[in-house]
This record gives structure tokens, C-alpha cells and sequence, in this order.
């Protein structure tokens, strides 16, 4: 049967169509060979955010190990229930010289390379969820987890990461095909073994996590012998590879710096740079702009036009911060509040309750001058309100171009 879950106390049930259709789905699942078992379930997304948006997650259970190479690309194979999101997570049992595996909305390689790990001797369970993990079989030393993850080519191609489960803390020790180094592993496996030790993370850059440079977190009872030990290791230097950055919390402390360099040491600009921007034809960048121009002056025009004020804006293309190479057109306009009213304050507050109605937050202040923003993409990406004896001055400006 096709179950239903909610997590709101005013439960909203889900279409019955929507109901038919996932049971249906996981029939069809159960009837692929090598399928033991398979339930979908539905549910609301998110009721307090999205309401009325639906999910169906299937869960199957493989009755053989060796499944691997078949079950998923059949159970892919199958049309899902439309309009809704799905996930779909299998199962398989160990096997000889397999561990057990979990996957969830694993992509061919990713199922590759789940094959290939659940063959290590040292791991009691493998699986894919948002990225590949490992649970190391008790007693397993972290050194000879990572050089076996990495003797099996999982991790060779770029960016891609194997999290070990850590018994301190059930703590993740990622894997990359450049870290941890061997140094931080040995000083990982020491403060595993230090009873004032409670919990430790070592994660590698992500973009998925957008963290930029290696990270260790460690919570401890003896904070300083644990900062002294980070600030004093040597990691060797790896081309294009990031100073590793720790923070080791414990009580009402948290300390931060970068692993080998003393306390208080300015971060070390070892970041690599982003990828330069492709050439902009300069035709479509003109028309772009010219496009924003017009949208920041109606937006502009909709602003006096909500104060009650009149008022003509001034619409411009300029550079984005003395950058040489992107523009952005901005707008200026002024509202003489003064010579309609003795108050600038309703207008103000016209001004600021439509913008808020259209999706801009109040993300900043400077002297005088509140700032809104919005994180969609838009003609107008950032206003400015400030009041002077002239009036209410607003600034709109675009997107930055180029």
C-alpha cells in the first residue's frame, strides 16, 4: 500500500489520485526481477512552505546482494506518478565479500563507485545519500580506511568525496583524492584515543557545501592541547590544495585558525581563483542592459507611484565598483515629500511596505540609508531609501553584467 505521512497538526491529505498513482508505481516496482519488496509513500514537501506540493518516496528492498548492476537502471526504467518530486532509495543485503548497500538517488557512476567500495574488506556498510559513505568495520584504523578508499580509484576524479563514519562523536571523516594528508590522520587517530576528546569532523572543500578550504572540528574537554597539537602539525604542501582551517570548541569556547600557523594568524591566501567568465558578445550585454535600464525605471516609476509622490527617475549604465570588465544600470529618484506634506514618514512607509510586498528584505543599514535586496534574479537587485531635507532619495540598481 501506498503510505501517507505528514508533519503538520492541520495534516492536509494528499490527493487520491496522487495516492493511486504511487501505489500503482511501487506495484510495478515489485513485479522488476530482483525487487524482494517496495512501498511509496507520499507526502507534503514542506506544509509550512510549500503547501500543496507533493513528494513520493519509494523505498525497495533487493532480494540478492548482486543487484547492484541491474535493479537500480530497471527500477529507473519505470514511470513515476507525475506531478510530484520523487525519491527513490534501495536496499541490498550483504553478500560474499559484499557489504550491505543503501543508495538513494544514485546516478549510474555513483552506483559504480558504492560497487566498488562495498568490496573493501574494511567496510561493514556503504551507501549513497546526498554523497557516498561508508561505515568502517569496528577497529578498522582510519590510515588504512583512507589509503583503501583511495587504492580504489573512488575518489580519483574531481570533487568527488567519500564520507567515514568516525566512532568519536559519530563523527565523518571525509576522503578526497588530496586529504586529509597523512598527517592529519595520524593526528586525527591520536585525539580518537584522547578520552577529553568528544567529537571530530574532517570535511574537504565542497561545492555543494560551498566550504573552500579543508576544515577540522573537534569538541573537547582540554581545548588548548588540541589547538596546540593543530597549530604545530606540518601538512605537506599539495599543489592547488588549500591550508587546512579548524575549530575546536569545548565549554563555552570555540577557537578558530588554520592548521600549522599560530593563533590569530590572518587567513593564507591559498584559495584557488574562480574560473574566468566566458566573453560576453558585446551585442547581447548591450541589449541586457539596455533591458535592465527599462526595468529599473519602471520599477522606479512604480516606487513614486506607491508614495503618492511625483517623481522622475534618472536611469543610467555604469560599472559595478570600478570593476573594468561588468556593468549594471542604475536609477536615482528623487521624491519632494516636503512640498506635498508635512510628514515624510507615510510615503517612507508606502514606499518600504510595497517593496517588502515584491520581495525585497532589509538586508543592511549604513548612516541614514536602509538597504533592500532579493535573492531572485531580477531587473532591480538591490534599493537604497534614505531621508534628507530635500526629500526621500532612492537608488535601484541591477544586475551586474559582463
Amino acid at each position: 500500500m501506498a503510505g501517507l505521512a505528514g508533519c503538520s497538526l492541520l495534516f492536509t491529505p494528499p490527493p487520491a489520485g496522487l495516492v493511486a498513482a504511487a501505489e500503482k508505481y511501487a506495484e510495478d516496482v515489485r513485479a522488476l526481477p530482483g525487487v524482494k519488496a517496495a512501498e511509496a509513500t507520499v507526502r507534503e514537501v514542506d506544509p509550512k512552505d510549500r503547501p500543496g506540493e507533493w513528494r513520493v518516496d519509494l523505498v525497495v528492498d533487493a532480494d540478492a546482494a548482486d543487484g547492484l548492476s541491474t535493479v537500480p537502471a530497471s527500477i529507473e526504467a519505470v514511470d513515476p506518478p507525475s506531478d510530484a518530486e520523487l525519491t527513490v532509495t534501495v536496499r541490498f543485503p550483504p553478500g560474499a565479500g559484499l557489504a550491505p548497500v543503501a543508495i538513494t538517488d544514485a546516478g549510474a557512476a555513483d552506483v559504480e563507485r558504492v560497487a566498488a567500495l562495498r568490496q573493501l574488506p574494511f567496510v561493514a556498510r556503504a551507501g549513497f545519500y546526498y554523497g557516498l559513505d561508508v561505515q568502517l568495520v569496528e577497529g578498522t584504523q582510519l590510515a588504512e580506511a583512507v589509503a583503501g578508499v583511495r587504492a580504489s580509484q573512488v575518489v580519483s576524479s574531481s570533487g568527488v568525496l567519500v564520507s567515514l563514519s568516525y566512532p568519536i562523536g559519530e563523527g565523518l571523516i571525509e576522503v578526497s583524492s588530496t586529504g586529509p594528508s597523512d598527517a592529519m590522520i595520524g593526528l586525527i587517530e591520536d585525539l580518537a584515543d584522547d578520552p577529553s576528546v568528544e567529537h571530530i569532523n574532517a570535511w574537504e572543500p565542497s561545492v555543494q557545501r560551498a566550504l573552500e578550504r579543508p576544515s577540522i572540528m573537534v569538541d573537547t574537554d582540554d581545548p588548548s592541547s588540541v589547538v596546540t597539537a593543530l597549530t604545530g602539525l606540518v601538512e605537506p604542501s599539495v599543489e592547488g590544495r588549500p591550508r587546512t582551517a579548524f575549530r575546536v570548541g569545548g565549554g563555552d569556547e570555540s577557537i578558530r585558525g588554520f592548521v600549522g600557523l599560530p593563533l590569530g594568524s590572518a587567513e593564507p591566501d591559498d584559495l584557488p581563483l574562480p574560473p574566468a567568465p566566458p566573453p560576453v558578445d558585446p551585442a547581447v550585454l548591450a541589449g541586457q542592459l539596455g533591458d535592465d535600464a527599462v526595468g529599473v525605471a519602471e520599477f522606479l516609476a512604480a516606487t513614486a507611484a506607491s508614495s503618492g509622490i511625483p517623481g522622475t527617475p534618472e536611469v543610467f549604465t555604469t560599472s559595478c565598483g570600478g570593476s573594468e570588465t561588468s556593468s549594471q544600470a542604475q536609477g536615482n529618484l528623487l521624491l519632494p515629500v516636503f512640498e506635498y506634506a508635512n510628514s515624510a514618514q507615510p510615503a517612507y512607509d508606502a514606499i518600504v511596505a510595497a517593496w517588502e510586498a515584491d520581495g525585497y528584505e532589509h538586508t543592511d543599514q549604513a548612516t541614514g540609508t536602509s538597504i533592500y535586496t532579493t535573492s531572485q534574479s531580477r531587473a532591480v537587485v538591490e534599493l537604497t531609501i534614505r531621508g534628507t531635507s530635500e526629500g526621500i532619495t532612492i537608488s535601484a540598481m541591477g544586475e551586474c553584467r559582463g
